[in-house]
């Protein structure tokens, strides 16, 4: 998931105006989408990040003192999972 801020950059008159606007593109591991998600959060604390990419979602949610938990089963890494599962039963089998 990616959140598109729109920035208003001032012009020397002090005045923003659209055809001087940046766009930002921010997402997750970026600590931008993090502030945003808690920013209407009473406890911050008691905050998880639940993510099946640990290079985004579990890094990003680490980084800005979420607790996190990795989906592994679903997900983007679950062909990985199940290969290694796999290869632990054959050696468990023989």
């Amino acid at each position: 998931y990616e959140e598109v801020l729109l920035l208003r950059r001032q012009d020397d008159d002090g005045l923003s105006s659209p055809s001087s606007s940046l766009i930002k593109r921010i997402g997750k591991p970026y600590p931008e989408v993090y502030e945003l998600a808690l920013l209407n959060c009473d406890d911050p604390s008691k905050a998880v990040m639940v993510g099946d990419a640990l290079e985004t979602d579990v890094t990003g949610g680490a980084l800005a003192n979420c607790a996190t938990a990795w989906i592994v089963n679903d997900g983007i890494h679950s062909p990985s999972v199940k290969e290694y599962n796999d290869v632990i039963d054959r050696e468990h089998d023989n």
